[in-house]
């Protein structure tokens, strides 16, 4: 989920939607696990950042992320 926020700049709903029809507070929850996880962990940090590398990015999510 933090990918698909992150580097598709898709929406909490669009996110649920994807996961199963998830509520945006179960997207925000996850969001802000996964930033815990990767804050407590550089194991963890370090698969998001090789994830965030080999993945394409759509242009409006890349410029909106570069902010």
């Amino acid at each position: 989920m933090l990918l698909c926020h992150e580097l598709l700049a898709l929406s909490l709903r669009e996110i649920g939607a994807a996961f199963g029809d998830r509520d945006s507070s179960t997207v925000l929850s996850a969001l802000a696990r996964a930033r815990a996880d990767m804050a407590e962990s550089g194991a963890v940090a370090e698969r998001v950042a090789r994830l965030r590398q080999m993945l394409p990015t759509t242009s409006t999510a890349s410029s909106a992320y570069a902010r």
